[in-house]
């Protein structure tokens, strides 16, 4: 087959992409019949699908891949023949009436095992628990790659910096969630967008700056940021009118507006686009939650959280996870969850106040008025308003029940 293979990609430049690279292999049918082969090739296909639909991936097409049917192959090898840096590989082995699936992510230039998993269900359930283990393996390598990704573009000397090196070393300043942080996260994104003006994701990226200044009131025209959060949304979209995150930043920058309702219907476009974007899930559980919609959000966040088990904003996603638990009268799980959400890195001021609200429902206020505490020392004069301009919930029952326990901890209107 090499010869083959030679011969047909002769006179293609097969250096690496600008964006990350990736080519799923099809998965080795380990025991059962050849007809057993449909769901070998129907796992890899699907997840080939959805990398694609990441649209920040360049994924090798099915016409390819499946060239590499049958016996294992070195992944080196194939990152060279295919110029691709990352190869996903697996297998499905049948014994009996169980199905072993396992899945396993390779950077081939660096000869590293980046991620693996296995999962295991019975022969009869592999259809129906099917598009459940593809969404997990999807999310998961797109969160290493992007994690990956970001770790090179850190080494990365600053004179070398390319577009996609800039983006994602700007993604890491972003993601630290403090002022220092946002004006070279800021700095670093017009780079990228300077060397690649039709970057969409890096627009959106400007926009969720601009979101974060606003929302944890960083300077003193939060206007302005909300403005420029709106703008640079709109101008990811223009760039790339199919791309989920221009309608995530757009359906954040919705919420700064206290327009939740919109934001509900942008940011749900995103995980339409993308139904293995963590953070599109996030962001519409946290909408719902404002909606006090605990039941639906609570699905979102869980979907989030399995989606990207390790991700940066894991405190938000505990926190909107609390809430939802406290609301819907689980009380001991929401200040359990609050507390954790509380010792994750990067959690700011707001969560302080969160975590004081759903330890306080549930009885516990001597650790309330710790975070109460600790919230006046971090951030001095923080009242009521402040929380409520970052969470403008649209029940007016429990508005009432947050602002009635705020003011008994010792918060000002």
């Amino acid at each position: 087959m090499d010869a083959v293979l030679d011969e047909r990609v002769a006179g293609i430049d097969l250096s690496l992409p600008k964006q990350p690279s990736i080519v799923v292999l099809p998965f080795q049918m380990l025991g059962g019949e050849e007809a057993d082969r449909i769901v070998s090739d129907g796992l890899s296909l699907d997840i080939m699908t959805g990398l694609a639909r990441t649209r920040s991936l360049f994924v090798i097409s099915r016409g390819t891949a499946f060239m590499f049917r049958g016996a294992a192959h070195d992944a080196r090898s194939v990152s060279e023949k295919l110029g691709v840096r990352y190869v996903l590989h697996g297998s499905i082995h049948l014994r009996g009436r169980q199905t072993r699936i396992h899945a396993a992510l390779t950077d081939a230039i660096a000869g590293s095992e980046t991620w693996a998993n296995h999962f295991t269900c019975s022969i009869g359930d592999i259809f129906e628990v099917q598009d459940g283990i593809v969404g997990e393996i999807i999310g998961a390598v797109e969160a290493e790659i992007e994690h990956s990704e970001r770790r090179r573009a850190l080494l990365a000397s600053p004179s070398s910096l390319d577009a996609w090196s800039a983006y994602h070393r700007g993604s890491w300043h972003m993601y630290q969630f403090t002022r220092e942080g946002y004006v070279e996260a800021e700095r670093l994104f017009k780079l990228a967008a300077k060397l690649d003006p039709n970057a969409s994701r890096v627009f959106a990226g400007l926009s969720f700056v601009h979101w974060q200044r606003a929302f944890l009131e960083i300077g003193t025209d939060r206007e302005g940021e909300i403005q420029q959060a709106f703008d640079y949304a709109k101008h990811a979209l223009l760039l790339d009118p199919r791309e989920p995150q221009g309608y995530w930043a757009l359906g954040r920058a919705f919420l700064l507006r206290h327009d939740v309702d919109q934001a509900v219907e942008e940011i749900a476009r995103s995980v339409d686009l993308n139904p293995n974007f963590a953070m599109g899930h996030y962001s519409v559980s946290f909408a719902r939650m404002l909606k006090a919609d605990g039941a639906a959000s609570d699905l979102d966040v869980r979907q989030a959280r399995r989606l990207s088990p390790y991700d940066l904003m894991s405190f938000a996603m505990l926190t909107v996870q609390a809430f939802n638990a406290t609301v819907l009268g689980r009380l001991d799980e929401g200040a359990d969850l609050a507390d954790r959400a509380v010792r994750q890195p990067n959690s700011h001021y707001h969560i302080l106040a969160m975590a004081a609200f759903c330890n306080a429902a549930a009885g516990r206020d001597h650790v309330s008025q710790r975070y109460v505490a600790r919230l006046k020392s971090i951030h001095p004069g923080y009242r009521i308003a402040d929380y409520f301009r970052a969470f403008p919930y649209r029940d007016a029952a429990l508005v009432k029940q947050v602002r009635e326990t705020f003011r008994r901890l010792g918060l000002q209107d």
